[in-house]
């Protein structure tokens, strides 16, 4: 992921406990599509590369989505970490149980309510 050039996407500045997470009170997310400038899943990122968890993608049939992911070794070509397997063995602090991404709450916001 590329360091966006406009906002913080790199420094959690909140704890996790510190603020309420926007969307526990609006009943949705008010960031939209910003959350995709937010690292996915991050903690089961890390676990899976700590645990040489690799998986790359097979497509066998030769469409674009006629596919699976297969496990493979970190050297392989086209290898990525397995956060699918990974995300069921960790418990994410930051991240969205919608979206997956860390919530922009824990870079951006004011530390304020109405």
């Amino acid at each position: 992921m590329e360091k966006s050039k406009w906002m913080n996407t790199e420094r959690i500045i909140w704890k996790n406990n510190e603020i309420e997470r926007p969307c526990h009170k609006c009943g949705f997310c008010p960031y939209g599509q910003l959350v995709e400038e937010y690292p996915l899943h991050e903690e089961a990122t890390k676990y899976a590369i700590k645990h040489d968890m690799w998986v790359k993608w097979s497509n066998t049939k030769g469409w674009p989505n006629d596919g699976t992911w297969i496990k493979c070794k970190k050297d392989d070509n086209g290898a990525e970490p397995d956060i699918n397997s990974a995300v069921s063995k960790v418990k994410e602090k930051f991240s969205c149980d919608v979206f997956g991404h860390n919530c922009p709450a824990y870079y951006l916001s004011e530390n304020v309510k109405e």
